[in-house]
């Protein structure tokens, strides 16, 4: 019954997003109104595009330093293995606006310039959130359930 509870408030909230969505100001107006979705299928569609070509930037990048964790964590014996588990999973506890601030403050100042390269290129946020992903605990834990069932079987 609890879960039943829990399952219409989650409905409930997501019917509460979609109506707001029809309205002209939440808590203010609820009169009917299409500015909403005019706004996200005109001034929206840019962001949109622009994450989309983060996302396919970052994502080889994320999946290939989760794959090398991963083959570190399972099959390696080495000092600081403990502390290289820990840390690629604090992408995934650490909430996304103490990490964000953390990339701003990380990135903005290089001894070598590189921030400004990042800047301009767009890399900086592709570099986010590749960091943010490589260590995610689900993709070093799929990685790492793979590699040690590869273990066993031969």
């Amino acid at each position: 019954m609890v879960t039943y509870a829990f399952c219409l408030l989650i409905l409930l909230l997501y019917a509460a997003v979609i109506y707001g969505s029809f309205s002209r100001a939440w808590g203010i107006d609820f009169g009917f109104s299409l500015e909403w979705w005019r706004q996200m299928f005109t001034r929206g569609i840019e962001s949109i595009l622009d994450t989309t070509y983060l996302s396919i930037m970052a994502t080889p990048v994320a999946v290939l330093l989760g794959m090398v964790v991963a083959f570190l964590v399972v099959r390696k014996r080495f000092s600081g293995k403990e502390t290289l588990d820990f840390t690629s999973n604090l992408g995934g506890a650490i909430p996304g606006t103490i990490l964000g601030i953390g990339f701003v403050l990380g990135f903005s100042t290089s001894p070598l310039g590189l921030a400004v390269f990042l800047y301009a290129a767009l890399a900086l946020l592709a570099v986010c959130l590749a960091c943010r992903d490589w260590g995610g605990r689900l993709g070093v834990l799929a990685a790492s359930t793979a590699m040690g069932v590869g273990l066993k079987l031969i």
